[in-house]
């Protein structure tokens, strides 16, 4: 029992301490530079065409990945409850790549609203995966729908209530901190586990490329990083359903 608490302490620390920060920091508006992307480029009468066009790999790995819940093999999950976190990261990709398709042909944050509120329920909805495999399923579906209200709150607050980015920050980049956490602490429920961590490396290599718009753009002139954030972050979805197609119950 005191190891698990323990544990429980080690995986809530980092967001109370982000949390605490947060706080103290005061409010982050959005940085007007943000929508100063590196690809400024009209092909075939499309504005920002990379950036655009990137965006079908969410619609193209939402689909397969909600095509899979439908035609799921036995055994890849245990319970129906833990079907329907895997519903809302793959539906939530499909609209996130219409959301950051509008957003893109004309940025401002009108449309980054729509690009964002799509995305904080596949944060949380990932986390409350890695929450049900490694904890237990009970523990995850009591989680979810809270944390899904969560998400969606922050993204209204930032746009609607005040222009602060503090919740949104915290929803986004705390379930991907303690992800790790969670996969190292507890053990797997089921086999090929190991795809989590190729999730989790490549979503970070997509943030990566996400910040380094600009100089990947001059490197490789023509595709941006940000169309490779693209690209990664759809790849990093498509992790689960590779996984879940050849696990079994362990």
């Amino acid at each position: 029992m005191k190891s698990q608490g323990l544990k429980a302490v080690a995986i809530g620390l980092p967001g109370a301490v982000a949390a605490i920060a947060l706080v103290l920091h005061g409010p982050i508006p959005q940085d007007p530079k943000y929508f100063q992307f590196a690809d400024e480029r009209v092909f075939l009468g499309i504005p920002r065409f990379g950036d655009v066009v990137s965006n079908a790999a969410f619609l193209i790995v939402g689909t397969i990945g909600l095509g899979f819940l439908l035609l799921r093999r036995k055994g890849s999950l245990n319970t129906a409850s833990e079907r329907w976190p895997y519903a809302a990261v793959f539906a939530g990709t499909i609209l996130t790549g219409v959301g950051s398709t509008w957003f893109h042909l004309a940025p401002d944050s009108d449309r980054l609203f729509w690009d964002r509120l799509p995305m904080a329920p596949v944060f949380l909805s990932l986390f409350t995966i890695v929450l049900s495999e490694r904890i237990g399923p009970q523990v995850g579906i009591r989680l979810w729908i809270p944390l899904m209200i969560l998400g969606l709150g922050s993204v209204l607050y930032w746009r609607f209530l005040d222009d602060d980015l503090r919740l949104y920050a915290l929803i986004q980049f705390y379930p991907m901190g303690a992800i790790p956490l969670l996969l190292l602490f507890y053990p797997a429920r089921y086999t090929h586990a190991s795809w989590f961590w190729i999730m989790f490396l490549m979503y970070g290599m997509a943030k990566g490329c996400e910040w380094l718009d600009r100089p990947i753009y001059e490197a490789l002139r023509g595709v941006s990083g940000h169309s490779l954030k693209h690209a990664l972050a759809a790849l990093s979805v498509l992790c689960p359903v590779w996984m879940l197609s050849r696990r079994r119950p362990i």
